[in-house]
């Protein structure tokens, strides 16, 4: 068995494995995606109930078989509360669960992903706050509260970019460097990167160049965050529309099926 004593990690989602006991899909900094049983966690005296919830860093204690095989489950020991932030609340809280659904799609098991580990927590921090006000805040800050779908879309390019599925937007199809004074209008395609808009329905999702080149340098930088959401401010609405689309065609093509959790948003917004 493979022991491991200190892991930060995030829970995924848990379902139950029998009476008294759930199996959880767990992020971890150290192994990335992996399975593991909570034994006894249902039962009112186990002190796994109160902490393990969705969206809360969490430092765990764990074993795993020596040769896991994709199916292979490993076993909870110990887990501690070790955010510094509440759940988030309302829309952030859902889109706190896409995040997570994106992840239980596109991680493979046992593949260590400490970057995106630290863009997930960072996306987690930033859904926390979501509606909190404080006379210390910023005014970037201040005018980020309630947007949750700027940082939803700051974290799938990250997502996309750390697993190597995001093209280069740097650059055009053909291999044109991209420049900031181009006006060029692109749009993105997963197997051929940024291509020219010829269409009426290739308009609607296309970008000035410009733009896809600020995409790019905001992810390069070391607090990435913090680089794109402020840059979001500067976008009017079909722009930042068209970036959704644009990311959720992309998605699309990696993960196939719908998300639920796009679903229900969907729903929601109909009512």
């Amino acid at each position: 068995m493979k022991k491991i004593t200190q892991d930060a990690a995030f829970i995924l989602h848990h379902y139950d494995w029998s009476e008294s006991s759930v199996i959880a899909e767990i992020f971890s900094q150290q192994l990335g995606r992996i399975t593991l049983v909570a034994k006894g966690a249902k039962k009112p005296t186990s002190n796994f109930r109160a902490v393990l919830l969705p969206l809360q860093r969490l430092e765990l204690a764990y074993s795993l078989p020596a040769a896991v095989d994709g199916g292979d489950i490993g076993t909870l020991k110990a887990a501690h509360w070790a955010s510094g932030y509440t759940l988030p609340q309302g829309d952030a809280l859902l889109a706190g669960f896409y995040a997570n659904e994106l992840l239980l799609k596109l991680l493979p098991r046992q593949d260590p992903q400490p970057e995106l580990f630290d863009s997930y927590a960072s996306c987690v921090a930033l859904l926390a706050h979501q509606g909190k006000t404080g006379a210390a805040a910023s005014a970037n800050t201040a005018a980020l509260q309630g947007q949750t779908a700027w940082i939803l879309r700051a974290f799938e390019l990250l997502l996309l970019r750390h697993l190597g599925l995001l093209p280069d937007l740097r650059q055009s199809a053909s291999g044109h460097a991209l420049q900031s004074t181009d006006s060029s209008a692109l749009h993105l395609q997963a197997e051929r990167g940024l291509c020219a808009a010829h269409t009426e329905a290739e308009h609607a999702l296309a970008l000035p160049a410009s733009c896809w080149l600020a995409l790019a340098q905001g992810l390069a930088k070391p607090a990435p965050f913090a680089a794109l959401l402020p840059l979001f401010l500067t976008w009017p609405t079909a722009q930042r529309n068209a970036l959704r689309n644009n990311l959720r065609h992309l998605l699309h093509e990696y993960i196939g099926a719908p998300l639920k959790t796009r679903q229900l948003m969907v729903a929601l917004q109909g009512l």
